[in-house]
């Protein structure tokens, strides 16, 4: 319960000066291209790596 009511206050409450829409876009950028290389990039390897001896198999 106490966790619900700071996440709420937090949506309410004035953001600091230093949060600047310019700020969530330099972070969201590098944030993005790293999951997509780690998520798509890296795992898809893995996943191939992992499950290619069934796909010899046939």
């Amino acid at each position: 319960m106490r966790i619900c009511v700071h996440s709420r206050v937090a949506f309410v409450s004035n953001p600091p000066d230093s949060f600047t829409l310019a700020g969530v876009f330099h972070n969201l950028i590098p944030v993005t291209l790293g999951n997509v290389i780690g998520g798509g990039v890296l795992m898809g390897w893995m996943y191939d790596y992992v499950n290619k001896p069934n796909f010899e198999e046939k």
